[in-house]
């Protein structure tokens, strides 16, 4: 390989902007539960009871959403150590080659 075609050689790093949707989330739930305050014709112990419940299940959802944020970090992360070590070996290969 001549040095002008290795000059040539360009590396791409791409981001995902995309949010994990766990602000939405909590919105939502807090909008939520707002609404069912004001409009729900429940009693105190009622609402509170509800408000448990739902609570308990925002809870979930939310550590199942850490729990697949977490694994595509990971996943994420040993992808581009693959790639990096990939790229590290070729350039390696590619200077012994040259000697």
């Amino acid at each position: 390989m001549t040095r002008s075609e290795q000059d040539e050689r360009v590396v791409y790093v791409e981001r995902d902007r995309g949010g994990s949707g766990l602000g939405a989330l909590l919105i939502g739930v807090a909008i939520g539960a707002g609404a069912a305050l004001l409009l729900a014709p429940m009693t105190g112990e009622e609402t509170r009871a509800r408000l448990k419940r739902e609570a308990r299940r925002v809870s979930r959802r939310a550590k199942d959403l850490v729990e697949d944020i977490s694994e595509t970090v990971s996943e994420r992360v040993e992808d581009t150590l693959d790639d990096a070590r990939r790229v590290f070996d070729d350039a390696r290969r590619s200077m012994r080659d040259e000697r």
